[in-house]
């Protein structure tokens, strides 16, 4: 399953929408960039912040150690694509295989 569709399933289940979840991340969060993401574009987590990645697991109750390298230091400026490549590549599992134990 990919990391999208794994976070999708969470906010439906909450009963949440796009609009909802984005101001629960922060109130100038764009829920657009949820779209590419949950449709399986994993680049689309370029123009994230780890504070706002911390705050959409928080929302959907979900450890964000599982999904990134969480720094020691709260480092909310730090971008988040390395911080899952860190975690994939330390599993030493590709993209599929990384998400395929979620499902």
């Amino acid at each position: 399953m990919r990391i999208g569709l794994y976070f999708q399933k969470k906010r439906e289940f909450k009963g949440l929408n796009h609009k909802d979840l984005a101001v629960m991340i922060r109130n100038d969060f764009q829920e657009s960039l949820f779209w590419d993401f949950e449709r399986g574009d994993e680049n689309d987590i370029d123009g994230w912040l780890l504070g706002d990645f911390k705050r959409y697991c928080a929302s959907l109750e979900v450890k964000p150690t599982e999904f990134a390298d969480i720094p020691v230091s709260d480092l909310a400026n730090l971008p988040l694509p390395a911080l899952v490549r860190a975690r994939r590549e330390e599993k030493n599992l590709s993209v599929d295989r990384f998400w395929g134990q979620y499902i």
